[in-house]
C-alpha cells in the first residue's frame, strides 16, 4: 500500500503493484475496471502496456 500511495498520492483496494524480476515496485494503482470506462484504462489495457512498455 505504501507503494501505491507514494507513486499515486492515494491508496485503496484493491491494491494492484507492478513488480520488477528483482521486486522493486515500477507501478500501482488501487482500482483498475474489467474494461476501459470513463477515460480509466481497464486492467486487460494495463497490462498490454506494461507488456509493450
Amino acid at each position: 500500500m505504501l507503494a501505491t500511495e507514494i507513486m499515486t498520492g492515494a491508496g485503496g483496494w484493491p491494491n494492484n503493484v507492478f513488480l520488477t524480476p528483482d521486486r522493486k515496485s515500477f507501478y500501482a494503482g488501487s482500482h483498475f475496471p474489467p474494461a476501459d470506462q470513463d477515460g480509466r484504462p481497464g486492467f486487460p489495457t494495463v497490462l498490454k502496456s506494461l507488456h509493450r512498455a
